[in-house]
């Protein structure tokens, strides 16, 4: 029997170690691309779609008219005059004066709703001892609308309750549709009067009253 020295002996235990090892890091290094190479195939089985839009505000614009057919835009320096025919209307006890204010959204405006407000200042001076009340008139079959004792009477829909102070609008409930792109209109009629009981101080003969059509858009696009 050949005998083997104790060092070779050694030697070789060393190397047959090392190869063991050189094996197991190739093996665990294979695992590790193997690993990397699963986890890409399973993220390449995702997927995605894209879109895109351009969007723009929407315009809300209001327009008003004395005669229920020329609409203008008015603003707080320059209002629509309630009384086309005369720069002042002489109020006499228990005679009601009719009044017009007709609105309605522009021209490529979206769709909303308005109110009626009244200003503060109404019920100074000869404005303290008026009151008024607004009723909306059915849609005109032909031509303008009318605001006069008829019309008014003969409408359903009030906005002020008649005998109300000039400093009081619409309530709660009472905001009107509008459709978009100036499609429709409201047509308010104002009777406003001087109670026959009334005899106004000489300090109060008179009174520059104001209101306020306020809208506010609803959603209604004109592109819709």
């Amino acid at each position: 029997m050949k005998t083997v020295p104790a060092g070779d002996h050694h030697d070789r235990q060393l190397r047959t170690r090392s190869a063991r090892l050189a094996k197991l890091r190739a093996l665990l290094a294979s695992g590790s691309v193997l690993g990397l190479g699963a986890f890409a195939t399973v993220a390449s089985w995702t997927d995605q779609q894209d879109a895109t839009g351009t969007l723009t505000a929407g315009e809300f614009v209001l327009t008003s008219s004395t005669n229920g057919e020329d609409f203008s835009q008015y603003s707080p320096d320059a209002p629509a005059p309630l009384f086309i025919d005369a720069a002042e209307v002489d109020m006499i006890p228990g005679s009601p004066v009719y009044a017009l204010l007709s609105v309605s959204t522009d021209e490529g405006s979206v769709g909303g709703a308005v109110a009626l407000l009244a200003h503060p200042d109404n019920i100074t001076g000869l404005g303290a001892h008026l009151t008024y009340g607004v009723q909306r008139l059915p849609p005109s079959p032909a031509g303008p609308p009318s605001c006069n004792a008829d019309s008014f009477t003969a409408s359903e829909t009030a906005v002020v309750p008649l005998g109300s102070s000039l400093a009081d609008g619409g309530g709660p409930g009472s905001e009107q549709a509008l459709q978009a792109q100036g499609s429709d209109q409201v047509d308010f009629c104002f009777a406003i009067t001087l109670p026959p009981e009334i005899s106004p101080s000489p300090d109060a003969t008179s009174v520059e009253a104001s209101w306020e059509l306020a809208g506010t858009a609803n959603g209604t696009g004109s592109n819709q």
